[in-house]
């Protein structure tokens, strides 16, 4: 990027030598693709000279300068294309000759490095922290070393949660134009922390990867925070330190601060009665802020064995709601009141040339202090000079020192100053040598260079001036520049007001070169203060190629020096004795620019020979707490609280722009200035581009991960259990399973689940019991190892396990063993089922018929039930139990699998659908979320058993009096879901229906009244305390449930209390803590104004439970809201009850 403009830099004065000097130069790391520059310089030709500068490497030779030079005195550069390398990167000799006969002759080889160019990718997500639920948006963007996008694909993207479960992944993805644009939504319900976004390139199969945190929608009224110095200093007398508190709208808060500053001892061990601590507390005033004088006095500011820093801690209580935000910070005390710095002097010096250089004098916060004598002083030959400089308004001042009389001596620099100010300045320096012994005679001017600035020449290009002189002595200097972050294609965005009303549309104008595709970023720009490295800037685009900053040479190119000196005492460079040379070191100075430079000058210092000794410190150098205190400036917090904030991503657009372009976008509910610009309009060519791929990931599928144990099991609560649960583990990996082929699942978690279940297969063949099983309806069935090994046989054929591995034949054995001695109807189902499956025909007849002979039928409906029934017992729910349905579920499931199905079984399998159907929900569910999966697996089986593409019918429904309306059902209508409201309610309706086709219909009626008697199975009792009702402050209102089980069976299934949550109120983060701290507390959710608490079980032992809410938002005329309990698989068995806030 900034080769061509150093090689081009370069300064030579005519003269004649004795022999030819030469002076070569080439980059010593050459990228392909890329052209570069060989320059040579050569002087004092008295005859013809034959120049050849050749590239070897493995793939042949390349001839980079070849010439006969006739003039005396010749400087030109070549220009030369870069071989491709053999792999990626490979070194290379540079061969000089340069001869004329027998005249002069020289040769010399350097080693280089071909390589291929590098490409950099970064990914920018929208926002760097998200909810669960939301959309996680981001881009993937792969720019060359002259920021070219690159269109190559990316061979896998994929996400990971915290868990490292890989949770997204695309394949093959190539980007348009240079950017592919993805998103990925999150499950409502989903592991918490940090998830890794990473991109895989399909050329170089480099990984890129960044980070997103998952954070739980926490409605926090108010942040507080320090706005005071995190600097003091020794001379301060006090000093203000501010806490305030806003709240997420921007308000001030109106509380009490109560602030703790310590100083702490550093003896070991550490005794806190040795610190030194003060507390200030007092009301925030109207902006929000608490602002006590702190003074000085009774901490100790001076080097003791207290700690430099004074530790801060402080809490806001809230006025009126005993809310509580704490916050700490920590202030550095500085022991330097003022320093003087030295600016860009050189370490040598030229005896005759003028030494010049500044001096910067700045005060503690590191601002310039002007109009302040600074004093210089000079030592030389045990001789003092001092001389006497009045900073200006910089706090700079300059010198321009005389060198003739310092007689090639070292000389040391020292600023000192009065007032306070202390010394941190002091520099020596050493004499360069000139190779002439009339250096006074030297020639002496100036002239300029001007030098145009553009992005090729980003971020940091150098600027090398070197000088032969007659006698074939040289000299040289560099400076090193810093240039802005800057991109050729140039982006301006803007908004023409620099407010806006919420809600209102504004115009977004963009301004690219033509032809770009401008991708648009705009957020609240708080979002990136915690994570402030998330942010796309020009910085990060410019990190993606630290070789732009590198100096020196690869290190397979490196070169050492083949001689060193012994080093001599201070004394001797006194006492004016020969020395070796403190001329500057040219070599170095290429070197740093990674140019190999050719040349017969004396451009090489000597190193100096090492000894095995102690060093001491370089004078000259900043202390430790020079270097701390610039590390930490600025010296005052800038706390960037945002007064409208907006959490959610505002644009994130793609545009086309032909040169310029308006678009109009609402303005989210607060009000937003026009610092939202889009971080990637400052590159180029591209600007930004970008293609949407969508993939299909379920939410389901994270949410299920939340359950995983490490150990590769799932239990129902996840790793809150003890132990992974075999009958999970297995319909889990059922799911995943048959989930793969319409969605993304990682192999991996499926592995991991299959090798868990082979660690806990028994010798029998079946599986061990692991974990609780919270249904006690078939805790006797699914407990017991047969029954166990049926559903785990079914749920590895239907995920598609195949049916002569060692872990299906193994299984299967065990059941044959013991199929002919089961009694339990639901045991014999999932055998049934299991052997269908299996391809058994015999086994899954012979449990069959078991099983027709138990079934119950009525009115042409057939179904199963643990427990005998009346023919009244087939009537709608409440009557229906969750087993039941998932029994009969399992016998439909059984008939249909069978290698072979007869018509006899359609018929059957037609009786129990018709008695499944009838047991359906107005939403399509069932009785429990058990139930529902296994009942549609069923009736989607038999849907697929029945399906025909010919056929159709219409179905017409009339009312006694006036209503009518007819259904057509064709082909193209048959998955159209249609309905219409009975408006003559009450009242009698006749469905007919005409035609030849598989209809499915349903009636709903909806309606308020408690199911007469319905059997107590739980005692559920609220009781609530309101306080605040005195005040016009936010009420805090707690809940009291006290509850218990009292049915027929010893303790209860697993149990939900669900808590709907008053208008405006929610319920505090405490509260959910130490309910979650509860033993027989599984798990607590809080989706759409509801608090679901789910309980391992219950007994006849009342519990209580305790809800504190808070009133976030003032409403008039509240209604009372509900709370129920019941139990999770059969929700029949429930209790319920109200509860109001009402000020006694």
């Amino acid at each position: 990027m900034w080769t061509p403009f150093l090689l081009s830099c370069l300064l030579c004065t005519l003269g004649i030598v004795a022999q030819p000097r030469y002076l070569i130069i080439i980059p010593a790391a050459l990228p392909y693709p890329s052209s570069q520059r060989a320059c040579l310089d050569l002087r004092g030709v008295e005859k013809p000279i034959r120049v050849a500068l050749t590239l070897v490497h493995p793939s042949g030779n390349l001839s980079l300068y070849r010439k006969v030079v006739r003039n005396d005195w010749i400087f030109e550069c070549t220009r030369f294309q870069v071989p491709r390398p053999a792999g990626s990167q490979e070194v290379a000799t540079v061969h000089l000759h340069i001869s004329n006969g027998h005249y002069f002759s020289a040769s010399e080889d350097k080693k280089v490095l071909i390589h291929r160019a590098g490409t950099g990718t970064f990914i920018q997500m929208d926002k760097p922290i998200y909810n669960p639920g939301q959309t996680v948006k981001f881009r993937i963007v792969t720019l060359t070393e002259d920021f070219v996008p690159v269109n190559s694909k990316y061979s896998m993207v994929e996400i990971q949660d915290p868990n490292q479960n890989r949770i997204g992944q695309w394949l093959d993805v190539r980007p348009k134009q240079g950017v592919a644009d993805l998103s990925f939504h999150l499950a409502d319900e989903l592991s918490l922390g940090t998830y890794t976004i990473s991109a895989q390139s399909f050329k170089s199969n480099s990984v890129q990867s960044t980070t997103f945190k998952v954070e739980e929608r926490v409605l926090q009224k108010f942040d507080v925070f320090f706005e005071g110095p995190t600097q003091i200093y020794a001379s301060d007398k006090t000093f203000p330190l501010q806490v305030c508190g806003r709240y997420s709208f921007g308000k001030a808060v109106r509380g009490t601060v109560h602030v703790t500053l310590c100083q702490k001892a550093r003896r070991w061990p550490q005794n806190a009665s040795k610190d030194i601590c003060r507390e200030y507390s007092g009301p925030t005033a109207s902006n929000g802020c608490f602002t006590p004088s702190v003074s000085t006095s009774v901490f100790n500011l001076t080097p003791s064995e207290e700690d430099n820093k004074l530790y801060a801690e402080a809490s806001l209580l809230e006025m009126g709601t005993g809310v509580q935000i704490n916050t700490s910070s920590q202030i550095l005390i500085s022991r330097t009141a003022a320093r003087a710095v030295f600016e860009t002097p050189n370490e040598y010096y030229i005896p005759g040339v003028p030494y010049r250089g500044k001096i910067k004098v700045q005060d503690h916060y590191g601002t310039g202090m002007k109009n302040r004598k600074v004093y210089l002083v000079i030592r030389f030959m045990r001789r003092r000079f001092i001389k006497t400089y009045i900073t200006d308004d910089s706090g700079i001042a300059s010198f321009n020192l005389d060198t003739t009389a310092w007689n090639s001596s070292s000389v040391s620099l020292e600023v000192t100053g009065k007032s306070g100010i202390v010394v941190r300045g002091q520099r020596n320096i050493q004499i360069g040598k000139l190779n002439s012994k009339s250096w006074q005679r030297m020639l002496k001017g100036s002239f300029s260079i001007p030098l145009t600035f553009t992005a090729d020449l980003s971020p940091s290009p150098s600027l090398v001036v070197y000088a032969i002189f007659p006698n074939g002595g040289v000299t040289a200097d560099s400076i090193r520049l810093d240039v802005a972050l800057c991109f050729q294609n140039q982006v301006k965005v803007r908004f023409p007001g620099k407010e806006a009303h919420a809600g209102s549309a504004v115009q977004l104008q963009l301004q690219a070169a033509p032809g770009s595709l401008c991708a648009v970023q705009a957020v609240d720009e708080n979002m990136f203060f915690t994570r402030p490295d998330r942010e796309l800037t020009s910085q990060m685009v410019y990190g993606l190629f630290p070789a732009a900053y590198q100096r020196g040479y690869p290190a397979q190119v490196e070169e050492h020096s083949d001689r060193c000196v012994q080093p001599q005492s201070l004394s001797s460079l006194l006492r004016g004795r020969p020395q070796q040379s403190f001329q500057p070191d040219i070599f170095n100075l290429f070197r740093n620019m990674g140019l190999k430079v050719f040349s017969n000058l004396v451009i090489k210092k000597p190193s100096q020979c090492s000894r095995r000794m102690d060093r001491k410190p370089i004078i000259g150098v900043p202390s430790t707490e020079d270097q701390r205190i610039n590390e930490e400036q600025p010296q005052f917090t800038t706390h960037r609280r945002s007064h409208h904030y907006f959490p959610e991503t505002w644009l994130w657009n793609v545009y086309s722009v032909g040169g310029s372009r308006e678009k109009k976008s609402p303005v989210p509910n607060m009000p937003v200035t026009p610092a939202l610009a889009p971080p990637l309009s400052a590159l180029s060519p591209l600007c930004c581009c970008a293609i949407l791929i969508t993939v299909p990931i379920s939410p389901g599928y994270q949410t299920q991960l939340l359950y995983k144990h490490r150990d590769g099991s799932y239990s129902f609560f996840g790793p809150k259990d003890g132990e992974g649960n075999t009958w999970l583990t297995a319909f889990v990996l059922k799911n995943f399973g048959q989930a793969r082929k319409y969605i993304y699942i990682d192999d991996k978690n499926i592995q991991d689940a299959l090798r868990w279940l082979e660690q806990n297969q028994l010798p029998s063949g079946c599986f061990a019991t692991k974990g609780n099983f919270f249904h006690s309806s078939l805790k006797g069935s699914m407990d017991d190892e047969v029954s166990l090994g049926a559903y785990v046989a079914a749920a590895l054929l239907e995920m598609g396990l195949p049916l002569q591995g060692k872990l299906m034949q193994t299984t299967l054995r065990c059941l044959q063993k013991v199929v002919h001695n089961i009694t339990n109807i639901y045991t014999e189902a999932l055998l049934a089922y299991a052997f269908a499956l299996a391809g058994d025909y015999e086994t899954t007849q012979e449990l069959l018929y078991k099983l027709e002979e138990q079934a119950i039928k009525s009115g042409g409906q057939i179904h199963w039930s643990p427990k005998p029934s009346s023919p009244s017992y087939t009537d709608f729910r409440p009557g229906t139990q969750s087993v039941d349905i998932e029994l009969t579920a399992y016998v439909l499931l059984a008939y249909l699998s069978k290698p072979r199905v007869h018509a006899g079984d359609m018929t059957t399998a037609a009786g129990i659908v018709a008695w499944l159907m009838r047991q359906q929900n107005a939403y399509g569910g069932f009785a429990s979320t058990q139930d529902t999966a296994v009942a549609l697996q069923a009736l989607a089986k038999y849907a697929a058993r029945t399906f025909s593409t010919s056929g159709q019918a219409v179905v017409r429904v009339r009312s006694q009096r006036a209503f009518g309306k007819a259904f057509q059902v064709s082909r193209q209508q048959r998955l159209l879901v249609q309905q219409a409201a009975l408006v003559e309610i009450p009242g009698q309706f006749l469905l007919q229906a005409h035609g030849s086709s598989c209809i499915f219909t349903q009636t709903v009626l909806r309606y308020h009244k408690r199911s007469p008697g319905t059997p107590v199975i739980f005692t559920l009792r609220v009781s609530t305390e309101l306080n605040n009702c005195s005040q016009a402050n936010p009420r805090v209102l707690t809940v009291r449930i006290l509850t218990s089980y009292i049915g027929s069976r010893v303790t209860s299934n697993m149990v939900i209390i669900e808590v709907s949550l008053l208008s405006g109120f929610i319920m505090t983060s405490r509260s959910r803590v130490l309910l979650e701290n509860r033993t027989i507390v599984k798990k607590i959710e809080v989706k759409a104004n509801v608090v679901y608490i789910y309980l391992e079980k219950l007994n006849d032992e009342s519990q209580t439970f305790i809800l504190q809410l808070e009133q976030v938002i003032q409403v008039k005329n509240l209604k009372p809201a509900g709370i129920k309990i019941y139990d999770y698989y059969q929700p029949e068995e429930r209790a319920l009850a109200e509860y109001s806030a009402v000020c006694s």
